[in-house]
């Protein structure tokens, strides 16, 4: 996807941080989908991603 624009609907593949201690949050690497897109010119460029779960 390099070079491409993100669109809301996209899912991508991100890595979350991981938490110590840890708890219930998500962490590591995971599905996304794209909900919150910038447009035009941002100062703060922020995409906004719903993680998803890794199990079925």
């Amino acid at each position: 996807m390099a070079g491409e624009a993100i669109t809301p609907g996209d899912i991508l593949l991100i890595a979350l941080p991981s938490h110590d201690p840890s708890g219930h949050e998500q962490e590591g690497v995971r599905p996304a989908i794209a909900v919150g897109v910038p447009q035009g010119h941002v100062r703060y460029p922020v995409v906004i991603v719903v993680p998803l779960t890794t199990y079925f």
